[in-house]
């Protein structure tokens, strides 16, 4: 348990890193230098398959996440039956 809750705690940090990133892109993407054929549009297209690799692992982090709520509630379910016993 103390493994998933810092996995967990080190996540929320790693999802937090990613909000202002994540505005920083769609600022950038707003703007006309995101049109093909700018000077800026190849240098921000080299970072979408980094991007889409971070938004990967966001989602993945979040399934694991959801994962270790699960595994809590079933160990607690568990501990109050052995309570009964």
């Amino acid at each position: 348990m103390p493994s998933l809750r810092k996995d967990a705690t080190r996540l929320q940090a790693e999802n937090q890193k990613l909000i202002p990133m994540r505005a920083d892109f769609d600022a950038l993407s707003a703007k006309s230098c995101m049109r093909p054929g700018s000077k800026f549009y190849s240098s921000t297209e080299q970072f979408l398959p980094s991007w889409r690799a971070l938004e990967f692992e966001k989602k993945a982090h979040e399934e694991q996440a959801e994962q270790k709520d699960a595994v809590e509630k079933n160990l607690i379910s568990m501990a109050r039956e052995l309570e009964k016993l």
